[in-house]
């Protein structure tokens, strides 16, 4: 690893238990997001094996394009400027990460636990995973928020770190 990518990695990481996800920024996930969708409008169509194919070339679209695109971005920075380019590939990857979040979340089920509003609590925890709450006992209200914060580690914190490791913030 370079001195360049530690000193990415390490901003990103920080960044993101600092502030977390940012609502008003610019968020590229959430663009990719809207990629999706309008994609997945236009190709969603006809017979079973048209759907499949069509899925997998949807797949492709997103992830070579969204690397293409970022690729292409951070290049760019970098020739503009090193700091520059530190700047831009700092936040492309600090907005893969979840960390804040996720902690966030698992507090606001743990507050109204510890305060004994076993009915916030469930209410909390359905906001965070799809099944209904209304009735679970304490103990499977803390199995839930476990469960997902766990389930969202890898793909909110420890997958984008390795993946930027591997290969900043392209990969």
């Amino acid at each position: 690893m370079s001195s360049i990518s530690a000193v990415v990695m390490t901003l990103a990481f920080v960044l993101d238990q600092i502030v977390g996800d940012p609502k008003s920024l610019p968020h590229p996930v959430v663009g990719i997001g809207r990629v999706i969708s309008i994609l997945e409008s236009l190709l969603n169509y006809g017979s079973a094996e048209a759907k499949r194919i069509k899925g997998v070339l949807l797949a492709f679209l997103i992830v070579g394009g969204s690397w293409f695109l970022t690729w292409i971005v951070v290049k760019y920075a970098y020739f503009l400027n090193n700091y520059f380019g530190i700047v831009v590939e700092v936040y492309l990857i600090f907005t893969t990460l979840a960390g804040k979040s996720l902690l966030d979340a698992g507090r606001n089920v743990l507050i109204p636990l510890k305060e004994g509003d076993l009915e916030q609590a469930r209410v909390r925890l359905s906001w965070l995973v799809s099944r209904n709450t209304s009735s679970l006992p304490e103990g499977e209200v803390v199995r839930g928020t476990v469960e997902t914060i766990a389930e969202n580690f890898v793909d909110g914190i420890l997958s984008p770190l390795i993946y930027a490791f591997i290969g900043g913030a392209p990969l």
